[in-house]
């Protein structure tokens, strides 16, 4: 017999965190989700944890934020995530089987609850947690979709950088060379604390020189690094030029997984690849020290990745309707009836 149960985040990471999987990337953390957690309290949501139990064992946990309207009082649930997360799922334990319960978990969020709507992912559209979504969702629409590159079964830096291409692999030679003819310049990959709070500012004095812009939040990117060294799970490189940093990247690992999920460099020093020279180091740091079979992008599609990975997963972010409330019909008809509508009229008269 089945139960199912909800449990304050908080309450349930003291009761079942040692129960818990390993999960396959850093991000999916309890640690990561703990730094998750905080924005999402400090905006006034709550974060309740959602908890299949079979004979009083834990099979699956689903932590979801509750954003409640003021207006009608239903909740729209939310995954626990952040602009920085790039795939979510549930929290699976060591002695259960949870993945094939999802479905048995997912129906009892859905009837037990006055929710409208829900944002979820994102998902990996190859694992059975969004087809499960899909499949027992009446109004469910595509909410944004991402590429994530990535290159597994990595057995040596040696191997895996014979399968680079010809033109990435000459760039890094031939800009390596001509950086260290123009310039002194040193790597330095850091993973404890006390350098990385010594260096952490230059990360972002890069980063705001970069291309990229102003970051959503140093804040927590500071956070969920420093829960990674916690764990000899953070890779944080640095190029220096005369002693100035002048590009920077943020690795975590995880279960065998290298995520890249930061980089930046200075564009005074474009001409000189220093950022595909970093990435050669810390693939080879990860590869051949930490052992790592798999390294990943995170999201995005852009052009660059195509150089350092050869392979591409879709990630999906779901967003649904609940069809037994007003609220969830109308805004069914206006973001779904409605599109298609629209797509149907303008595919009439462009064929015409």
């Amino acid at each position: 017999m089945f139960k199912y149960q909800k449990l304050d985040f908080y309450h349930f990471i003291d009761s079942y965190e040692n129960d818990l999987c390993s999960p396959e990337l850093f991000e999916q953390t309890i640690a990561w989700q703990q730094a998750v957690s905080q924005i999402a309290a400090s905006r006034g949501h709550d974060i309740i944890v959602h908890c299949l139990f079979k004979a009083d064992k834990l099979l699956l946990a689903w932590p979801l934020v509750h954003k409640v309207d003021v207006s009608t009082l239903y909740v729209n649930l939310l995954s626990l995530t952040s602009v920085y997360s790039a795939e979510s799922e549930p929290l699976y334990t060591k002695k259960g089987h949870g993945h094939e319960y999802f479905n048995i978990l997912f129906s009892h969020v859905c009837k037990k609850h006055s929710w409208y709507g829900m944002q979820l992912g994102a998902f990996n559209e190859q694992r059975s947690t969004y087809n499960e979504i899909v499949e027992q969702c009446k109004y469910v629409k595509t909410f944004s979709k991402t590429d994530n590159w990535y290159e597994d079964n990595i057995r040596s830096f040696e191997q895996y950088y014979d399968g680079r291409s010809s033109r990435l692999k000459n760039t890094v030679k031939r800009k390596t060379k001509q950086l260290a003819k123009k310039y002194d310049y040193q790597i330095k990959i850091i993973s404890c604390e006390k350098r990385f709070g010594l260096f952490f500012p230059q990360y972002k004095a890069i980063y705001q020189k970069s291309w990229k812009g102003e970051e959503f939040s140093y804040d927590f990117i500071e956070k969920v690094c420093l829960k990674a060294i916690d764990e000899n799970k953070l890779r944080f490189g640095l190029l220096f030029i005369d002693d100035i940093a002048v590009a920077a990247q943020i690795w975590f690992l995880q279960q065998g997984t290298a995520s890249i999920f930061k980089l930046a460099y200075d564009p005074q020093y474009k001409q000189y690849s220093v950022g595909s020279i970093l990435s050669m180091a810390l693939s080879q740091q990860v590869i051949d020290i930490d052992k790592i079979h798999t390294i990943e992008f995170g999201m995005g599609s852009e052009s660059y990745k195509k150089d350092w990975m050869s392979k591409c997963k879709k990630r999906a972010t779901l967003q649904i309707f609940n069809h037994k409330t007003i609220l969830g019909n109308i805004l069914a008809f206006r973001y779904i009836a409605l599109s298609k509508i629209k797509s149907w009229f303008l595919n009439k008269f462009s064929s015409e």
